[in-house]
Parts: C-alpha cells; sequence; structure tokens
C-alpha cells in the first residue's frame, strides 16, 4: 500500500484538535493493548474509554480501529517500522 491509499480514509485533520489523550490512545491502540490495558493505562474506566474513542472516530471521520490506525499512519502520528516477512 502506498501512501495515497491510505488519504481517503481520514475525512478528518489529525494534527487540529487532538487531545494528549487522544493521542495516547492512538498510540495504545497501535501498540496492540487491550481495551481495559488502555482504559487502565489512561486512568479511565472502559465506558469512559469507549466514549473518548468514539469521540475520537467522530472527529477523524472513521468508523473503526484499522480506519482510525491508518489515518493516523497517514498523518505521521505513529510508523510503520515493521518489516514485511
Amino acid at each position: 500500500m502506498i501512501e495515497s491509499d491510505l488519504e481517503p480514509v481520514c475525512a478528518g485533520e489529525l494534527t487540529v484538535g487532538l487531545a494528549q489523550p487522544d493521542r495516547e490512545a492512538i498510540m495504545l491502540i497501535a501498540s496492540g493493548c487491550t481495551g481495559k490495558e488502555m482504559a487502565a493505562r489512561l486512568g479511565m474506566t472502559e465506558p469512559a474509554l469507549r466514549l473518548r474513542l468514539t469521540s475520537l472516530y467522530d472527529k477523524l471521520g472513521v468508523s473503526n480501529e484499522l480506519d482510525l490506525l491508518l489515518c493516523a499512519l497517514y498523518h505521521g502520528l505513529i510508523e510503520n517500522d515493521q518489516p514485511l516477512d
């Protein structure tokens, strides 16, 4: 997949209005944390985490974690440094 293939996934702007907890949540999703692990690391309950993620999805115009990660990758918030085998 080339970088231009990711652009249509992002309806919102990733770098504007993104709170630090939102950025941390994206990094935790990218690292493979479960919802329970993410909630604990962010100091919130799982229902509060779900609300934060729903708000983040709406803000970026995505509907799931995969699209969220593709959008974050496109905007350079996360990097794909894993080689393909």
